[in-house]
């Protein structure tokens, strides 16, 4: 494998909180168009308010086998975590969040932002065929109900990301701390500090924390194309298969770590909205959408799933640890 620079999803995604880049799971396919920004700013006022759309009902029950419980995390977080997980405003919530960069406000602000920007806006439905209406009517319904719990518009989410800490000197990385521990493990630059800086993150035990530990590295492809290669515990994630793999066994062992992936969730609205997977839960979603694929079967997603979470929960930080090579 050829080298050309290593990074981290760690890294990005603390990047992601604080910059607005696009979070591991919103791959080119699934962010939103000019066209649909454009959208947005002309059409969310006319939206119907969420609690209209939305039931409240969403389970905050684990989702898979787990070593260990979600209340077992740091105490830091699991205030914001739990608010998160009733939220049925993702707009409030951003500005909730945000006021409290103590408890991982700027993390959590970044994560939901990232979500209102990069889903798919409901197309109009009067230029819709009625035969892929039909097919997509489940997905249509998902991008209505995400973009109602956003309640966002373009200049709106623009104000709140400037409110994140690289638009402004005044708030420091170390204003909250667990962008903090992001950022430690993004400007490590040997083995040890790496694998420091990993076991810091482990022992806070946020469950959105799992998706920032899956390292990559840049490699070139036989045409000489730059692509990512992920890696979790001695395997190499390369292809697009194998990656779309371990994205959503990420979703399912965030869900086993205590985010909420019930009912009517924003987890489940984004993978029907961004991917067409759809169903009453995330985990049913994820089931539905691999029901037709060959190249991942459920069971083997879940499988991972159950060893990403059990790596997190036992702190297990050499298996987020990229090895040397060539």
């Amino acid at each position: 494998m050829q080298r050309k620079t290593i990074l981290t999803v760690a890294a990005a995604l603390a990047l992601s909180a604080i910059t607005g880049c696009v979070m591991y799971f919103a791959s080119p396919a699934e962010v939103a168009s000019d066209t649909a920004d454009k959208a947005r700013q002309n059409s969310t006022a006319q939206l119907p308010r969420q609690d209209s759309v939305i039931a409240t009902n969403s389970s905050t029950q684990p989702l898979l086998q787990s070593p260990a419980s979600a209340a077992a995390g740091n105490v830091m977080h699991q205030e914001m975590l739990n608010l998160l997980n009733r939220s049925q405003s993702l707009r409030a919530f951003v500005y909730e969040a945000q006021k409290h960069p103590e408890l991982g406000g700027y993390l959590y602000a970044g994560y939901v932002l990232e979500i209102c920007r990069n889903f798919p806006y409901p197309p109009d439905p009067v230029q819709v065929k009625a035969d892929v209406k039909s097919a997509i009517a489940a997905q249509i319904q998902a991008q209505s109900a995400l973009a109602a719990r956003c309640d966002m518009s373009v200049q709106e989410l623009k104000t709140a990301q400037e409110q994140m800490p690289a638009f402004d000197s005044r708030k420091p990385y170390d204003a909250d701390p667990q962008v903090a521990l992001h950022h430690n493990l993004l400007v490590a630059e040997t083995p040890d500090a790496k694998l420091a800086a990993i076991n810091a993150i482990l022992v806070n035990g946020d469950a959105l924390e799992l998706n920032l530990l899956s390292p990559f590295v840049m490699i070139k492809d036989k045409q000489g194309a730059d692509q990512t290669a992920h890696y979790f515990d001695g395997q190499w994630y390369v292809s697009q298969g194998d990656k779309n793999k371990l994205y959503l066994a990420q979703d399912l062992a965030m869900c086993n770590l205590g985010l909420d992936c019930g009912t009517n969730s924003t987890r489940g609205l984004v993978l029907c909205a961004n991917r067409g997977y759809c169903g009453d839960t995330a985990i049913d979603a994820i089931r539905n959408g691999l029901a037709t694929q060959s190249a991942n079967s459920f069971d083997d997603v879940m499988t991972l799933a159950n060893r990403l979470s059990a790596a997190f929960s036992k702190k297990n930080a050499h298996a987020f640890m990229i090895p040397d090579h060539k």
